[in-house]
């Protein structure tokens, strides 16, 4: 019986530490400009309100994907991951208007919001 009860907890707590690890911190008001749907040569970064991303990359170094919740902010940076697993994105110009057009700067590349 105790084996059982065991068992159960265990199944309990990964799935704890499971769903934990999938939660995002969203994405502060002070950070709203970020949400959208953003393109640029080789890279497509999709942000949603509640803190989704579905990011892309294409080039001669391979094809990258990732689509998981932002775990934390960090000046204009933000780490998006699942558990022990992330990848933090360099934001070294965040979203800034170009005329008619809002664009910014991820991990080198120049990317335009299109939605």
């Amino acid at each position: 019986m105790k084996t059982r009860q065991t068992l159960i907890l265990v199944a309990l707590g990964l799935a704890l530490v499971s769903w934990a690890g999938c939660k995002s911190v969203g994405v502060p008001d002070d950070k709203s400009d970020y949400v959208g749907e953003w393109k640029g040569v080789g890279m497509s970064l999709t942000i949603t309100a509640d803190g989704g991303v579905d990011y892309e990359r294409t080039g001669a170094g391979g094809n990258k994907k990732i689509n998981a919740p932002i775990k934390s902010w960090s000046g204009d940076n933000f780490e998006v991951g699942v558990g022990p697993i992330a990848t933090t994105f360099d934001v070294s110009k965040p979203p800034y208007e170009d005329g008619d057009v809002w664009k910014m700067v991820v991990d080198g590349v120049e990317i335009t919001k299109i939605r």
